[in-house]
């Protein structure tokens, strides 16, 4: 979770309660508590994991930390040619929830500069772990009352 209490004290206190609003207004619309939203995560990376695993490639590790950032998973492609940094994007769909990120995809979130991290991530590893070849995917999970989607979109972010 994001600490912003350091730079509330930069801002009017209007301002301040304004954004704690704001904060408690999404909350709200999200009906998850931070633990809710780290056990969705999970979850996700849990069954993309299993997902790719059948599909030949073998995990090597999983929620990889460095100083810049984090990977929610590494795997080797079925041929051991490639290893891929895989970013997984977890959404519950519940119907009629107004939530913005309810209704976007989870391919939708990977913004410019989360590109740029895991394109820096990618690039720390292989010269750490002197790795030939490597690329990014994103696997996008969605939870729907019903059912569970998946989407693998292998090489999603360029190198």
């Amino acid at each position: 979770m994001l600490s912003v209490k350091r730079s509330w004290k930069k801002w009017s206190s209007g301002a301040a309660s304004a954004w704690r609003s704001t904060i408690a207004t999404f909350r709200e619309m999200l009906h998850l508590g931070e633990p809710a939203r780290k056990r969705l995560g999970r979850q996700g990376e849990d069954i993309a994991a299993k997902y790719l695993r059948g599909e030949g490639y073998r995990i090597v590790e999983r929620n990889v930390r460095c100083t810049v950032g984090e990977v929610d998973i590494v795997a080797l492609t079925a041929d051991g040619s490639t290893y891929v940094v895989v970013e997984v994007k977890s959404r519950l769909k519940v119907q009629g929830q107004a939530e913005r990120s309810a209704l976007a995809m989870g391919e939708e979130s990977i913004t410019q500069a989360k590109a740029k991290t895991l394109r820096v991530l990618t690039r720390k590893l292989s010269r750490a772990n002197g790795w030939a070849q490597a690329r990014i995917d994103v696997v996008a999970i969605d939870f729907h009352a019903d059912r569970v989607e998946l989407r693998h979109h292998a090489g999603a972010v360029s190198l």
